[in-house]
Order: C-alpha cells, then sequence, then structure tokens
C-alpha cells in the first residue's frame, strides 16, 4: 500500500517481490527480534490515515524499540495542517500507549527515561555522570552532538549494507525518478540521523529497509525501461542473487552459540528461568523470562538480578574486567560456545 500511494502499480507489484526474497526482511522474519515488530508498526504507522489510529501505532513502535518515540514529533509535523482536534487525538493516543512503560520506568529507576538502557547511552555520549540523554545534552551538549555526528556515519554504513550492494543502483535512481518516495526515505533519514546515531547496530537497521523500497522499485522500474529487452534477464538475475544471499547463513557461529546456550539453560534448570543477559534472546530461546541489564558492567547486572530474583546470569569474560572479582553469591557454572560466554548461578 505505501508503494503503491507512492510510487504506482507497477512499483508495488516489484516491491512485493524484492521485499519477499530481501536477505534482510527474510533473516529478521524468521527470528525473534523487535527490530521485525518496529518495522512493521512502522509501515503500519505510514499509511494510517485516522489521526487515532496512527497515535496508537506510534505508541505501539515505542514499546517494540524505544527509539519509536520519534514517531510522536513526526506523526505532529504530519498533521501540522489539519485541525487542532486530529493533533490532539494523535498525541493522546500515542501518549496513553507509552505511558504505562514510563511510568514503570520511573518507579523502577526514579526519573523519567525512554528505555530502561538509556543510562548505558548516557555513557557513550562520553559525559562524565549522565544518567539520561537530557541530562547529557544538558551538561555537555558538544560531547552528545560529536557522538552522533559519528554514529550517523556507520549507522548510514549499516543502512546501505541492509539493503544490499545488488539494489544501491536502484534505489539512487529511484531517489531520483519519484519524488513521492521522499517522503518514506525522509522518516529512514530522521530515524538514522536522531535516535540510531546514538547506539548504531546493524540489528537497527532492518526496520529502516521496507522505508526504503519504494524508491528501490521505482528505481528497478526506470533501470528496466533503460535495458530495454534485456530487462527480464536482468531481473531474474537479480532475483536469483536476493534469494541465495537470503538462504546464506551469515554468521553460523552466532546461531549454533545462541542454540548451545538455550539448551544448556534447558537441560541443567528447565523452562520458566529469569535469565540476566545483555541480549535477551538467549532467555527467549530457553523459554524463560529476559532481564537486560542497563550495561554490560557486572555490577549492573548482579544487582539486576538480586532485585529480581534471578537465578542466572550470562556475560562474556571480556567484560569482566580486573580487578573485578565475582562476590560470595556469584559462581561461575559453565563457559559455552567455547568460553565465548561464562553462565554464572547467583544466589544460595
Amino acid at each position: 500500500m505505501l508503494v503503491r500511494r507512492c510510487a504506482g502499480e507497477r512499483a508495488a507489484d516489484a516491491a512485493v517481490l524484492v521485499a519477499a526474497v530481501h536477505p534482510a526482511l527474510v533473516k529478521a522474519s524468521a527470528q525473534v527480534l523487535p527490530e521485525t515488530l518496529a518495522g512493521a508498526l512502522l509501515l503500519a504507522w505510514l499509511v494510517a490515515r485516522r489521526a487515532g489510529v496512527a497515535g496508537a501505532l506510534a505508541g505501539g513502535a515505542y514499546l517494540a524499540r524505544p527509539e519509536g518515540v520519534l514517531l510522536l514529533p513526526l506523526g505532529l509535523w504530519r498533521l501540522r495542517r489539519t485541525r487542532l482536534r486530529a493533533l490532539v487525538l494523535y498525541a493522546g493516543a500515542a501518549v496513553a500507549v507509552m505511558a504505562p512503560a514510563l511510568i514503570a520506568l520511573r518507579a523502577e529507576t526514579g526519573h523519567w527515561q525512554l528505555s530502561p538502557r538509556e543510562a548505558r547511552l548516557a555513557l557513550l555520549t562520553g559525559v562524565p555522570g549522565a544518567t539520561t540523554l537530557a541530562e547529557a545534552a544538558l551538561r555537555n551538549p558538544a560531547a552528545l552532538l560529536a557522538r552522533m555526528a559519528e554514529g550517523v556515519a556507520r549507522q548510514v554504513l549499516y543502512d546501505a549494507t541492509a539493503l544490499g550492494p545488488l539494489l544501491v543502483i536502484p534505489f539512487l535512481l529511484g531517489v531520483g525518478a519519484a519524488r513521492e518516495t521522499r517522503g518514506p526515505l525522509a522518516v529512514a533519514a530522521w530515524f538514522t540521523a536522531l535516535p540510531l546515531a546514538l547506539n548504531p547496530s546493524p540489528r537497527y537497521a532492518v526496520p529502516l529497509v521496507p522505508l526504503l523500497l519504494p524508491a528501490t522499485a521505482a528505481g528497478l522500474l526506470a533501470l528496466g525501461e533503460r535495458l530495454g529487452r534485456h530487462a527480464r534477464v536482468a531481473t531474474a538475475a537479480l532475483g536469483v542473487a536476493l534469494v541465495v544471499q537470503a538462504l546464506w547463513v551469515s554468521h553460523p557461529f552466532d546461531a549454533a552459540c545462541s542454540r548451545e546456550v538455550s539448551q544448556l539453560v534447558l537441560e541443567r534448570y528447565g523452562p520458566g528461568q529469569a535469565l540476566v543477559a545483555v541480549d535477551g534472546r538467549f532467555a527467549y530461546g530457553a523459554r524463560g523470562r529476559a532481564l537486560v541489564p542497563p550495561t554490560t558492567d557486572p555490577d549492573d547486572a548482579l544487582a539486576l538480578a538480586r532485585r529480581s530474583g534471578a537465578r542466572l546470569w550470562l556475560t562474556r569474560p571480556a567484560w569482566i574486567r580486573p580487578p573485578w572479582t565475582p562476590p560470595a553469591d556469584a559462581h561461575a557454572v559453565a563457559r559455552p560456545c567455547g568460553g565465548t560466554f561464562v553462565l554464572f548461578e547467583v544466589g544460595g
């Protein structure tokens, strides 16, 4: 629907075919990742016509990924020429969906923040003592801007990698061929330049790929017109190449390690265990409850485990820097994945 609205029926057909075999989208659909849900909510937000529905989708995108909060001001900007009632309805619906999470974080941490990992992001800005992004911005805005400038360059590279080298030329052609595709591109650019720049990651590029498909589809049609009778052969070759990329296991060790950790926890402790780990997918794979500490610091992880009554803590040996030593209530019980991780039992 989004591509049809931006570039027409033929471009929409091309976008559907590309999305069906796009490597990043195919792999994301087979993983337990909040980015997959965030991408779906982002697309629904773009095509929503009612202010209340769009506001609720913006709130849902925030619950899936904290950077989804950016849809609140973006939505108000989109509705700037509408009646005041639509603005109030949009903002009210978004805040109503976001409020329970914000209030819970306030009760847990003692201050207002957007994410339980905001303290870690504040540390990454290089502002000593900052516990929230707002505090970092007030104390040293130059340090925050420098961090974001560096992060933008890295995230742009991740976005381009997620789109894939085979689609870069059609994407660039589409940007110039169809002006209507610039709306989704502007949204992708805002996400890249603002929230994602603080903590760039290849994972965070996945929800942005659908926003690049309208321009890519328009570019494929323009390229097909230039190729003439060779267009069918080029289309078939592109499709085969994308399917091969989608089926290719790019990080086999990561997948095998995840299965090993999940199997270890299930066999030794059974399902339903609370697992403290920076990556919550280990707990999901073990049919347990994920507890994500705000940083990789051992003291933060152990504090979360004690506060939540969790028995297990998974970390990397590289994150345990001397002179830190495990306290009396934490014991290393396994080193899965060839020692890449270490599993601790916490408590008596």
